[in-house]
């Protein structure tokens, strides 16, 4: 983990015509916005039960559920801050951070971060910050599988920052 992103950089899942989208497995409780409510600026612990979740998940990348942020376009993408639930001490697992400019996440993909199938850092209220080197990149994609809680994934908020 890095510092959070410079204040000065673009948050770029504020844009017009941003979307979020959840991968197989991943519910958005048929909340009103849908997946969008990972890109709300709303993180507080009390709105897991408003944002998208899924499980139960081992502690494996192929277990691992995931959200993407279409950024509608292309950007040049520098870093993310991503808040899974954290109203207690916890840490998930199998957590893995990537960007493509197609979508396919299939090789062709920039992998910014990858705890493999240990446990990323312990979850706090300022989130977790990923920086990297500029990529260009229409497409962010967050995986993630259970915490040391129970074997469940909860998504609040992935903030995506460019130049």
């Amino acid at each position: 983990m890095q510092p959070e992103p410079d204040a000065s950089q673009l948050n770029l899942d504020q844009l017009h015509g941003v979307t979020a989208i959840g991968g197989p497995g991943v519910s958005d409780r048929g909340h009103a916005d849908g997946f969008n409510t990972v890109i709300d600026m709303v993180h507080s612990p009390s709105e897991w039960v408003n944002s998208p979740d899924g499980g139960p998940c081992e502690c494996t990348p192929e277990s691992a559920l995931y959200i993407t942020i279409d950024l509608g376009q292309p950007c040049e993408v520098i870093g993310v801050t991503i808040w899974h639930y954290y109203g207690n001490d916890r840490a998930y697992c199998a957590q893995k951070v990537a960007v493509s400019l197609t979508g396919e996440f299939d090789g062709e993909e920039y992998v910014a971060y990858d705890t493999g199938t240990e446990y990323g850092p312990p979850e706090s209220p300022q989130g977790n910050a990923i920086t990297f080197p500029a990529h260009t990149a229409r497409y962010v994609r967050h995986w993630s599988a259970g915490s040391t809680s129970n074997p469940y994934v909860h998504f609040l908020e992935i903030d995506v920052y460019g130049v």
